[in-house]
């Protein structure tokens, strides 16, 4: 783990751990879309909230099969850090 420090303030055994993270990041600004695309928590396509989907299901309605999407793509991951809220009228990305 390396502690978090300001730019210019990492010691030598800091720079030396990041030189050695490996790995990619994965951004996914929107996660539904639809529903921000209308200032709604749900998808007009469903009425479904893909906060409240849970994993998903493949079979399901449209949100169903996003989360189920999301959800084995975040699987995939070694960490997940969730950055997200609501806001009626929040810019679309």
């Amino acid at each position: 783990m390396v502690p978090f420090c300001l730019p210019g303030w990492r010691s030598e055994p800091q720079q030396n751990l990041l030189k050695n993270l490996k790995g990619k990041i994965n951004i996914i600004p929107s996660a539904n879309p639809v529903a921000q695309f209308l200032y709604s928590r749900t998808s007009f396509l469903d009425q479904k909230d893909l906060n409240r989907a849970g994993k998903g299901r493949i079979d399901g309605s449209y949100t169903d099969r996003l989360a189920n999407i999301l959800f084995n793509f975040l699987l995939k991951s070694d960490v997940v850090i969730n950055i997200h809220e609501f806001e009626m009228f929040s810019p679309i990305m």
